[in-house]
C-alpha cells in the first residue's frame, strides 16, 4: 500500500484501537495522554491526505481508490479477508441490536435488527458487487468531499475528546466513555471514506451503536429512554439505506459502488429503480440528521453529557446524513421533482426548528434545534444541485461544525462552573467570566454575521432558491428567527448584572474552545483560498459554473464585511471593558410600578408559561406530511403512476 492508502486505513482503525486502549483506565492523566496522542496523529494524517489530494488534482467524480484486497494481503487474510471480516462484524452488530431490543423491551429495535440481518446475509451470499468497469467495488474512496468530513471528525472531534477528558473526570466509567468517543471518530471516518455501499451501511450502524451507549451513559431512566428512542429512529434509517442498496444491486444499476451511483447521469425520468433507491437513501439521511419529524431523538440526546452533545452535532452522526445527500446530489438532481421535495424537507426543517428555538431556554436544546435547522439548510442546498448550492452546502457544513462545537463547549463550561443549563445561567457572563464569554461571543457571531461562512451559505441559499418563492420564504423566515434567538442569548450574556467573579477553568477545557474560535476566524478570512483549493474540485464535474467563478461577493470580505465586523466587535468590547468596574444594580427593576413583575431580556410572549409540546407536535405532523409527499413524488418521478 502507498502512503495515502495507509493513512486512510489508519484514520479508521487508529481511533478504535486507541479507544480500546483507554477502556480500562479511570484516571485523567492516562486518558489525556491517549487522547492527546490520538489527536496529534489524526490531525497529521488528515492534513497529509489533503496534500495527497492537492498533488493528484482529484475532483468530485475522480476519487483515489483504496481496495480492501491490498490490506487483506498485507495482513495475510487472503483477498476476501477484509470483506468477510466486515460481513461478520455487521452480522454480530445486528445481533447485538436485537439483544438490546429484547433487553430494553423495544420491539422496534429488535424487529429492525431481524429485518436487516436476514436480507443482509442473503444479499451477501447470493450477489456480487460491481463497479463501473465490472468486478468488485473498491472499499474506500478518497476525494475532497470525503476529506472535508474527515477533517471535521479528525480535528474538531479530537478537540471535543480532549475537552471530554477534563469534563468527565469526576464521572463514572470514564474509560468506557472515552473508548466510545474515540471509536466514534473512527467509524465516522470509515463511513465517509466508504465506496462499497455495504461497508457504508456497516459503519452507519456502528454510529448508531456508539450513539446509543453514549446517550445512555448516565444510566438513569431518562437517558436510557432517550437512547432507546435514538436507536429506534436511526436503525430505521439504516434499514432504509440497506433497502436502497439492495434495490440498486438487484435491478437497473447493478452496482453497490457509491462512485458508480453518483456518476449515473442522463437517467431516464421513468426509471423508478433509480428514483426509489435515492429516496430511501435520502430517508436514511433524514433520520440520522434528525430532520423534522425525526428531530426528537436529537433533542432527547441533549440530556447526555455535553461532550456527547457536541460530538453528535458537530463532528459525527448528524453530519453523516448531510454527507449522503451532498454525495448523491448529482444523481438526485436527475429527478427534478424528487430533488425539489428533498429541498422542501430541508427547508421546512430549517424554518420550523428556528421558530421553535425562539421559545427554548435550555442552552443545549436550543443548540440542538439550531443544529437540525442548519442541517436542513445544507440538505436543501445539496438538493438544489447547482454548483453554487453544493459549494454553499460544503461551506456551511464546515463552519457549522466549528461554530456549533464551540457553542456546545462554552455551554458545557458554563454548566460546570455555575450549575445552570438554561439561558438564564449565562446572564452577565461577560462580567463574570470574560475569557469564556469571549470564545462564546465569537461562536454566536459566526452563526449569523458576515463575513463568516454561515452567513455566506444563507446568502447563497436565497440566491440559489430564487426560482422557487416557497423555498426563498422559508430561508428568509428561518434566518430571521435564527438571528432572534442568537441575539437574545447574546444579550443575556452581556447584561450588566452581578460583579466579576473568580472562576478558574482548566486549560484542557479552554484550549479546545479557543482553538475552535480562532479556527472560525481564520477560515472566514481565508475562505476564497479554501474555495479555490477544496470546494472548486468538489463541484468541478458539475455542469455550469465552477467555484472559482462563484460568490463574487466574497471579495467584499476585504472591502466591506470584515472592516464592519471588526468595528462592531471593537465597540462591543470597548463598552464591555468600560463597564467592568462600574457598580450595577443587583436588584431587577420593576416594570410599570409592579414589583412582582420581573423584567427580562427575552420577550415575555416566549416565557415558559407557554406550553412547548403543542407547537412541536404540530411541526412534526407537518414534517411527516412532507415526508409522505416526498415518497409519493419519488413514485411519481419513477413512473409508478
Amino acid at each position: 500500500m502507498n502512503g495515502y492508502e495507509t493513512a486512510v486505513w489508519l484514520l479508521v482503525a487508529l481511533p478504535v484501537l486507541m479507544g480500546l486502549l483507554a477502556l480500562p483506565f479511570k484516571k485523567k492523566w492516562p486518558l489525556l495522554a491517549i487522547v492527546g496522542i490520538n489527536t496529534v496523529i489524526m490531525t497529521i494524517l488528515s492534513l497529509y491526505l489533503l496534500t495527497a489530494l492537492l498533488d493528484n488534482s482529484v475532483g468530485y467524480g475522480k476519487p483515489l481508490q483504496i481496495k480492501s484486497e491490498d490490506l487483506a494481503v498485507a495482513m495475510g487474510l487472503g483477498v476476501e479477508g477484509v470483506n468477510q471480516l466486515i460481513l461478520a462484524l455487521d452480522a454480530l452488530l445486528l445481533v447485538v441490536f436485537i439483544g438490546i431490543g429484547v433487553w430494553r423491551k423495544s420491539a422496534i429495535v429488535a424487529i429492525l435488527g431481524v429485518c436487516q440481518l436476514l436480507p443482509l446475509l442473503y444479499f451477501e451470499m447470493n450477489f456480487e458487487t460491481y463497479n463501473e468497469g465490472g468486478g468488485k467495488a473498491f472499499t474506500f474512496a478518497l476525494d475532497y468531499l470525503s476529506l472535508v468530513f474527515v477533517l471535521i471528525s479528525s480535528i474538531i472531534g479530537s478537540l471535543i475528546a480532549l475537552y471530554a477528558v477534563k469534563y468527565m473526570e469526576d464521572e463514572h466509567k470514564q474509560g468506557q466513555f472515552m473508548c466510545l468517543i474515540l471509536a466514534f471518530l473512527g467509524v465516522m471516518n470509515g463511513a465517509v471514506f466508504s465506496n462499497n455501499m455495504l461497508h457504508l451501511y456497516f459503519f452507519w450502524e456502528c454510529t448508531t451503536f456508539c450513539c446509543y451507549f453514549l446517550i445512555a451513559h448516565e444510566g438513569n431512566k431518562i437517558s436510557l429512554e432517550n437512547a432507546k428512542w435514538a436507536a429506534e429512529v436511526t436503525m430505521a434509517g439504516g434499514a432504509a439505506l440497506l433497502l436502497g442498496t439492495i434495490m440498486f444491486q438487484l435491478y437497473n444499476t447493478r452496482t453497490i459502488s457509491l462512485a458508480a451511483i453518483v456518476s449515473c447521469t442522463n437517467i431516464p425520468g421513468t426509471d423508478i429503480i433509480v428514483a426509489l433507491p435515492l429516496f430511501f437513501a435520502s430517508m436514511a439521511a433524514f433520520t440520522i440528521s434528525a430532520q423534522v419529524p425525526f428531530q426528537s431523538w436529537l433533542r432527547g440526546a441533549m440530556d447526555a453529557p455535553t461532550p456527547v452533545s457536541a460530538l453528535l452535532q458537530s463532528s459525527t452522526m448528524v453530519n453523516l446524513g448531510v454527507y449522503m445527500v451532498i454525495r448523491m446530489a448529482p444523481a438526485i438532481h436527475q429527478f427534478p421533482w424528487l430533488a425539489l421535495m428533498i429541498a422542501v424537507v430541508g427547508g421546512y426543517s430549517f424554518v420550523s426548528t428556528a421558530l421553535l428555538a425562539i421559545h427554548e431556554r435550555r442552552m443545549k436544546r436550543l443548540l440542538a434545534l439550531s443544529t437540525v435547522g442548519n442541517l436542513g439548510l445544507i440538505i436543501m442546498l445539496a438538493a438544489i444541485g447547482t454548483p453554487e448550492s453544493i459549494a454553499a452546502a460544503v461551506i456551511l457544513t464546515l463552519f457549522h461544525a466549528i461554530s456549533k462545537a464551540l457553542l456546545f463547549l462554552s455551554a458545557g463550561t458554563v454548566q460546570k462552573l455555575f450549575g445552570r443549563n438554561d439561558m438564564d445561567g449565562t446572564e452577565g457572563q461577560f462580567r463574570r467570566v470574560p475569557s469564556i464569554f469571549s470564545a462564546f461571543f465569537i461562536g454566536i457571531l459566526t452563526m449569523f454575521l458576515a463575513p463568516f461562512g454561515v452567513f455566506i451559505a444563507k446568502y447563497a441559499a436565497i440566491t440559489e432558491s430564487a426560482s422557487n418563492p416557497f423555498l426563498v420564504i422559508m430561508v428568509v423566515i428561518g434566518s430571521i428567527a435564527c438571528e432572534v434567538f442568537y441575539v437574545r442569548w447574546l444579550g443575556r450574556t452581556m447584561a450588566l448584572t452581578g460583579k466579576p467573579v473568580e472562576k478558574k477553568t482548566s486549560p484542557i477545557m479552554t484550549y479546545p474552545m479557543w482553538t475552535l474560535a480562532i479556527g472560525a476566524i481564520v477560515f472566514s478570512v481565508f475562505l476564497p483560498f479554501f474555495m479555490a483549493s477544496m470546494v472548486n474540485p468538489i463541484v468541478s464535474t458539475a455542469p455550469g459554473l465552477k467555484a472559482s467563478e462563484m460568490f463574487i461577493f466574497i471579495q467584499l470580505n476585504y472591502t466591506g464585511f470584515i472592516p464592519t465586523f471588526l468595528l462592531f466587535v471593537a465597540l462591543l468590547f470597548i463598552v464591555g471593558y468600560a463597564t467592568q468596574q462600574t457598580d450595577v444594580r443587583k436588584d431587577e427593576p420593576s416594570v410599570a410600578g409592579k414589583e412582582a413583575h420581573i423584567a427580562e431580556l427575552s420577550c415575555p410572549y416566549f416565557d415558559d408559561d407557554l406550553p412547548n409540546d403543542e407547537p412541536v407536535m404540530k411541526a412534526e405532523a407537518v414534517g411527516l406530511c412532507v415526508m409522505v409527499a416526498t415518497l409519493v413524488i419519488a413514485l411519481w418521478a419513477g413512473g409508478m403512476f
